[in-house]
């Protein structure tokens, strides 16, 4: 494959003389590709030539013979929706149907060496499913079935608010940002001072009234999505509450285009942006610490309090709702311990409170509670705050039941779903681990001299903490803590869930069925760090700059995802609708969530070098990008369909506080896709997909709060404008022609 040399800039020049004159004149932007280089050989990675499977590829795949049995392919069949029975009909033209087969890479492993991969070999089938994927009632089409047809609320700011924002950036400011001192800085301060010191109104920590955080590389929000943003004079992209500042240029994208004002920054391999957030959206998280805490009341005051608050005979059906609907899926408690009775919950004040303040949005599915408490149900915040002041004492001690209290805590509803959590987050998912390295949980007890029921109890809750530090490395963008080599607990069988203690027969019937999908749960998060490891950490993504580097770490990754895949209950894989005919989502939505959101992070990762360049036409997309972009698509409606599929009795189940941040993945994808989209017909289709997110995920957070942040994010862009985001690709780029087509843009 071609490689760029080194000693050649972007430009085609001497680096030195490219610095030299930027610096001069920052604001100063090349057409890229320069017309003399465009069609360099140097300059542009050699394309495999076209073979049978590629031609295949853009035609009809019906003769595909599924015995070849691609191992890095998604069995997106299994999770065929035939489909969501919405009120209408779309043109099979409108959006290509899922694949049958998501086909990924072939069936020839890497080259042991890290070589080259032959593309020409490989095969990539993709076969339509029966039916396409339909419109929900509340959308409805024209009869020409195209994108601009459908009624709904279009992917644009209203024709007053877009005026709003271009007068305010012709003029200098945004209406949106409270800093003008910032805004209305002379240009000329913008270039980088001789002696390399930026002045403090470049500081991330001293502005007034805004906090600041690393966006992480697999982060919801997408450092390799955000290099697409149109920047101001201050490298900040502004928004509503919150703004992105880039601290560095992405060295692998194309020269920013005249109508970027981004003032001279390094370039990097690695983009590296902040979130600037207002700190009046976090205020209800200040003001929560302040009630918490309000009272300083000792342990003692505490415990009278939280019997107060729950009497006897409320704990105990509080404690069997707990059991029913949480440990199930989050087997925090030991059963041989607490057993259903209030009276022997052998546990902390504090982590009393917790279990008590996570059961109680339950009360109405109990048949006694529904009525004696449907009018006056118990305060959760006082409970809340009994468990952060219980937490801080068993802190000072080393028993289980702090680990048993963090994990419970890290579960604390936020004040504001639409807001982020807070560095506290991430800060207590690391303290539970280190508070379970600490009692040694990270070592496997099955010979320990302990009663048998401690060591099950140990076993589970090493897997939670791995669980829950896993993913939320992942999805806050931090590295994880946990290193393979430190840790050997033995996976979970059947036998660690404490069935023959549990004495109320409802309650173990539900703990029975729901183990076989925690145990998968465990399992996907070891490949979830593996993820993290090989495709997001700092090292990785400086060592894999090109897609034949990507797809050689992507290429074990999929093969261990399709070892777990084999061992997974049976209807985890059902189709949708059949899923949703059987009550099978009751079960494994968490889990059936959770594994999208992990292809979707392989996904996301093998698009980093695939943002579009100028003059590529369709024709020039050769495989294995068009699967890439295909497959993704296909992934993201997967996503899509079970989102839509959700009703009111899966919202009612237990779902881990990290899947707000889950499902906000899908809104970033589908923005990745379309800013990225190689041609005209794929910007079409993803730029519908997109719409569909926006109306699906607003109707239905209505009913599930948790879907808020994957709205807001959304909401947000849609606020600031889709043009603000394509911009850095030019004007030839298939998103930014289609904005211009479509009305209100």
């Amino acid at each position: 494959m071609g490689l760029k040399p080194e000693s050649i800039g972007r430009n085609g020049k001497d680096p030195a003389i490219c610095v030299d004159n930027a610096r001069r004149n920052p604001l100063r932007k090349e057409r890229w590709p320069p017309e003399s280089q465009s069609s360099s050989a140097q300059l542009q990675p050699s394309r495999p030539p076209e073979t049978q499977s590629t031609a295949q590829h853009r035609g009809s795949q019906s003769d595909f013979d599924a015995r070849h049995g691609d191992p890095m392919a998604i069995d997106v069949s299994a999770f065929e929706n035939a489909d969501l029975e919405f009120d209408i009909d779309v043109d099979s033209h409108t959006l290509p149907p899922v694949s049958d087969q998501l086909s990924f890479l072939g069936q020839r492993p890497p080259d042991s060496q890290g070589g080259a991969i032959d593309w020409s070999y490989l095969n990539f089938p993709i076969s339509p499913l029966g039916n396409d994927f339909d419109f929900p009632s509340r959308m409805s089409a024209a009869s020409d079935g195209s994108p601009q047809a459908f009624r709904l609320e279009h992917i644009s700011p209203g024709p007053s608010q877009r005026q709003e924002h271009r007068e305010g950036v012709a003029n200098g400011t945004n209406p949106s940002d409270k800093d003008d001192v910032l805004e209305n800085l002379p240009l000329e301060k913008q270039e980088a001072p001789r002696n390399g010191d930026w002045s403090s109104d470049f500081s991330l920590d001293e502005r007034p009234g805004y906090s600041s955080q690393l966006i992480g590389l697999s982060s919801e929000t997408d450092p390799f999505l955000l290099r697409h943003y149109q920047y101001d004079t201050r490298d900040t992209f502004r928004m509503f509450a919150l703004d992105f500042r880039k601290i560095t240029d992405d060295i692998n994208m194309p020269e920013p285009t005249a109508v970027s004002q981004s003032s001279q920054i390094p370039a990097s391999d690695i983009p590296v942006q902040f979130v600037m957030t207002d700190e009046e959206i976090c205020k209800d998280d200040v003001k929560i610490i302040d009630t918490d805490f309000a009272g300083s009341n000792t342990e003692a005051e505490d415990h009278a309090l939280l019997y107060k608050i729950v009497p006897i005979d409320l704990g105990s059906r509080l404690l069997k709702l707990f059991f029913k609907f949480i440990q199930p899926s989050y087997p925090v408690l030991s059963s041989h311990d607490h057993n259903g009775e209030y009276r022997n919950c052998n546990c902390s004040t504090g982590l009393r409170a917790a279990v008590y303040a996570l059961a109680a949005p339950y009360y109405f599915l109990d048949d006694y509670l529904s009525v004696d408490r449907g009018y006056q149900q118990p305060s959760t915040e006082e409970l809340w705050g009994i468990a952060h002041r219980g937490l801080q004492r068993d802190a000072r001690k080393s028993h289980l039941g702090l680990v048993q209290l963090s994990l419970l805590f890290l579960h604390r509803p936020p004040q504001n779903y639409a807001v982020a959590d807070t560095p506290s987050s991430w800060a207590l998912a690391c303290s539970v681990l280190a508070a379970a390295e600490t009692l040694g949980l990270n070592l496997d007890p099955s010979d320990w001299k302990l009663p048998s029921h401690e060591i099950r109890l140990r076993k589970r809750l090493w897997w939670l903490v791995h669980v829950e530090h896993t993913w939320r490395a992942l999805v806050l963008g931090r590295p994880s803590h946990i290193a393979a080599s430190n840790w050997d607990v033995s996976e979970l069988t059947a036998d660690d869930f404490d069935l023959d203690d549990i004495a109320d027969s409802e309650a173990r019937s539900c703990v029975q069925a729901q183990s076989p999908y925690f145990m998968a749960l465990c399992s996907l998060s070891t490949i979830a760090s593996e993820v993290l490891d090989a495709l997001y950490s700092i090292k990785s993504i400086r060592e894999a700059t090109t897609l034949e580097a990507l797809l050689v770490r992507a290429h074990p990754l999929r093969m261990l995802i399709q070892q777990w895949r084999q061992k997974l209950p049976p209807d985890v894989l059902k189709p949708t609708k059949e899923l949703m005919e059987d009550d099978g989502l009751d079960n494994c939505g968490p889990l059936r969530l959770t594994y999208l959101t992990l292809e979707l992070l392989v996904f996301r990762a093998l698009l980093r070098p695939l943002a579009f360049q100028p003059g590529t036409s369709e024709q020039e997309m050769s495989e294995p990008r068009s699967t890439i972009f295909q497959n993704s698509q296909s992934c993201a409606k997967l996503v899509l369909e079970l989102v839509a599929a959700l009703k009111a009795n899966h919202f009612v189940n237990f779902w881990p506080s990290y899947t707000r941040y889950q499902l906000s993945y899908m809104t970033n994808f589908a923005l990745l896709l379309f800013v990225q989209s190689p041609s005209m017909a794929v910007a079409k289709e993803n730029k519908l997909l997109l719409d569909k997110w926006r109306i699906t995920v607003r109707m239905q957070s209505r009913a599930w709060p948790v879907l808020k942040l994957a709205v807001m994010r959304l909401d947000a862009v849609v606020w600031k404008g889709l043009d603000h985001i394509v911009s850095w690709a030019g004007k030839d780029s298939p998103a930014e022609i289609l904005l211009r087509k479509l009305p209100n843009t």
